[in-house]
């Protein structure tokens, strides 16, 4: 068990699911994010989105389709106004366009260009999403696997099964309940205290206290 930090386990995202939600808005603003790095964004005239395992299953329940959208235009899980959801959601499905990035607009209809594969699961997770970028002749540019594995947390298919790179040089290192507490009373410290110390190896202080201010 690797030691995870609080901004592991508290993510700010618009809801309802962090798996269905988060997860799948994130994946989509990576894949167009690379498409905007790999200066191909302007060449895509469609985008098809295919969902599988769980996120077929139970995703429009849980607002995947409306997240996807929201990263699909660049929108980031973190700080998207949640007022902005509804319109956009609302403008494509009535045939407007869908900016990619937030830069260039194409026509998205979530009816044929969202399929979700109820009977497939792909192999890395049980919330596995593929995206497929194409031309005006069809020719695909990009396609790319992401898996929502939770907590807003999302994998691309080489980054699945990987085993996670552990925290080195902390002051306070535990793997479990029991050695955290053990180590709390060893130093005379609260578990704020302790994790506090922990966090201040990862980040400055200044960014600790930042990023506890948003959550």
């Amino acid at each position: 068990m690797v030691e995870v930090s609080v901004f592991d386990l508290f993510r700010p995202g618009i809801g309802p699911s962090s798996s269905h939600t988060m997860g799948p808005m994130e994946a989509a603003r990576r894949f167009v994010a690379a498409l905007c790095e790999e200066g191909r964004i302007t060449a895509v005239q469609s985008v098809h989105v295919d969902l599988y395992g769980s996120l077929a299953l139970t995703g429009r329940g849980h607002g995947t389709d409306r997240a996807l959208l929201c990263g699909l235009e660049g929108h980031d899980p973190v700080d998207l106004d949640p007022d902005l959801v509804a319109p956009l959601h609302e403008r494509v499905m009535t045939g407007g366009p869908l900016a990619l990035a937030g830069v260039h607009a194409i026509r998205f209809d979530p009816r044929l260009d969202l399929r979700e594969h109820v009977a497939e699961r792909l192999p890395g997770h049980a919330n596995g999403l593929r995206f497929t970028a194409r031309d005006a002749s069809g020719q695909a540019l990009s396609s790319a696997v992401f898996y929502s594995i939770g907590g807003g947390v999302v994998l691309a298919e080489a980054e699945c099964g990987r085993p996670p790179e552990p925290p080195t040089g902390l002051p306070h290192p535990f793997t479990s309940a029991a050695e955290l507490v053990e180590r709390c009373e060893a130093h005379g410290l609260s578990i704020d205290a302790l994790q506090r110390a922990n966090e201040c190896c990862l980040r400055t202080a200044a960014e600790v206290d930042a990023g506890l201010d948003q959550l």
